[in-house]
């Protein structure tokens, strides 16, 4: 059986909550990760350019000087190069970032429902989902690396 034809039958619940029942499936749900990356690298590019366009941040407070706008560029694209190797990473299949990813995630949608609460509920619903599918796949690829077992027989299918 091939990678690909044990992932086509997939409903939309395998896709939020996946089941992490071996190797292959923790690493396709440790992989939710780069989704992730890019829309954090997203949004911060995406705040960068309103606020160094526009002088003000995306929800309205504009910086006091110069000094703080060039600080809150800097923050901005410190954090998009940061996030950038942590996506080539999981690309290359080095998941030690997952955690780390998943907790930003869910640092960052904290911190915006307590500053703007019920302002996008649903995609930081949808976001949060995606954060613990990564972890529950980087929890699955510990254990089924460790274990071995499991490892082999993901191995042996065609």
């Amino acid at each position: 059986m091939a990678i690909g034809a044990k992932f086509k039958n997939a409903s939309l619940k395998d896709a939020i909550w996946p089941k992490v029942s071996c190797i292959l499936t923790a690493i396709a749900a440790a992989k939710v990760a780069i989704i992730m990356c890019y829309w954090i690298m997203l949004s911060y590019g995406f705040s960068a350019l309103v606020m160094a366009f526009s002088g003000k941040g995306l929800y309205g407070a504009a910086p006091g000087d110069n000094i703080e706008l060039y600080l809150y560029l800097f923050i901005d694209i410190s954090i998009i190069i940061l996030f950038w190797p942590a996506l080539l990473k999981i690309k290359a299949e080095k998941f030690w970032v997952v955690p780390f990813i998943s907790a930003w995630a869910f640092i960052e949608l904290a911190i915006k429902q307590a500053s703007n609460p019920g302002q996008g509920l649903v995609l930081s619903v949808i976001f949060a989902f995606a954060g613990i599918t990564a972890f529950r796949g980087w929890l699955g690829i510990r254990r089924y690396r460790r274990d071995g077992a499991h490892q082999e027989e993901a191995q042996q299918e065609p």
